[in-house]
């Protein structure tokens, strides 16, 4: 489940929000702390995060996939 686009999409930015002590009370563990996404970007949020839209990104000018210009 903590590899599912889901739970990424869900959890990304998450840390910075939250200053990196997120917590999720009901399962009783601590938030992931580094979520990252190679293939969207985020396109809008709520105020409370309540609905949060992604785009997939663009294609590369250079042909290069989008997780080797996520590790460059």
């Amino acid at each position: 489940m903590k590899n599912s686009l889901m739970h990424k999409m869900s959890y990304y930015r998450f840390d910075e929000i939250m200053g990196g002590k997120g917590f999720d009370r009901v399962r009783k563990q601590k938030l992931p702390s580094s979520v990252t996404l190679d293939n969207f970007e985020e396109a809008y949020t709520t105020e409370n995060w309540l609905v949060r839209v992604y785009k997939v990104k663009d294609l590369d000018n250079f042909g290069r996939s989008h997780h080797a210009i996520a590790k460059f």
